[in-house]
């Protein structure tokens, strides 16, 4: 699928200078569908940014994604070297507000990666209590299994230090009793 006519090459061109700031690309993202510019491109250029810019205004982000997404992107495409969603992406950069406005726009909370990995995986391996807690109040699976078998639990329990998390992920998981 494709984005935009020659407003989608403009904002792609745009999204690949760091100087062009984000009420530029609002409105570039404003713009038709056209054959000649991948979703993928986009959108993985959009993370990249976002994943590199230090202040980043979510008012100009969110309305981006909107934009986006009302085009027809898929924010649950693979865009990541290893098949993972923008969301991974962002909860892998450690970019809470860019998760949670991912979330906001429509990314899935349980999508996984090629290994099976999801959002919560990585924010658990990465000891991002924060962004694990916007993940898990979002409908992300704290059971779910990555293809070696292991749950977001395992992965907090490897790293060092990430008692608060374990706690957490083990209070949620803990059976219901009377």
């Amino acid at each position: 699928m494709a984005l935009f006519t020659s407003a989608g090459k403009k904002f792609l061109a745009a999204l690949s200078d760091p100087s062009t700031d984000l009420k530029k690309l609002r409105s570039f993202s404003e713009g038709s569908r056209d054959k000649g510019v991948s979703d993928r491109s986009v959108l993985s250029l959009l993370m990249q940014r976002a994943c590199e810019t230090d202040i980043l205004p979510l008012d100009d982000f969110g309305a981006i994604l909107r934009n986006l997404v009302t085009s027809g992107v898929d924010l649950n495409s693979t865009i990541g070297s290893g098949g993972e969603t923008a969301l991974q992406l962002a909860v892998g950069c450690d970019r809470a507000p860019v998760a949670e406005a991912l979330l906001l726009a429509g990314a899935s909370p349980v999508a996984s990666s090629a290994g099976g990995r999801t959002a919560l995986h990585i924010a658990s391996a990465n000891g991002s209590f924060a962004i694990a807690e916007i993940l898990v109040g979002a409908g992300s699976d704290i059971n779910a299994e990555d293809s070696d078998g292991n749950s977001p639990l395992h992965a907090a329990v490897m790293r060092k230090g990430n008692i608060r998390l374990v706690e957490s992920a083990s209070a949620a998981a803990a059976p219901i009793r009377p």
